[in-house]
């Protein structure tokens, strides 16, 4: 869980900071369900459009090879435990 949340956390933290100043939100909510069962709601604003291929989310960095891989770490994660990854994206 900490990673997933370290990941999902520095995602957002990242997308907001390239935000300009008064416009930048990160808010975050956990829900705990039961011992086994916890629920990270995370939003952020954000300015770099968002690359998909597919479902799948790219990075928008230049050095894509090297980065990007947070998401995908997070999913296995969720799968591996039982859980899953919903992202969306509002304007």
């Amino acid at each position: 869980m900490i990673s997933m949340f370290g990941n999902l956390l520095d995602n957002a933290l990242e997308a907001a900071a390239k935000c300009e100043a008064g416009k930048r939100i990160v808010n975050i909510k956990l829900f705990m369900g039961t011992n086994y069962f916890l629920i990270f709601h995370i939003e952020n604003s954000f300015k770099v459009k968002v690359k998909k291929e597919g479902d799948k989310l790219l990075s928008t960095k230049e050095d894509s090879k090297h980065h990007g891989l947070g998401v995908g770490i997070v999913t296995s994660l969720a799968e591996k435990y039982g859980g899953s990854l919903n992202l969306s994206q509002k304007r």
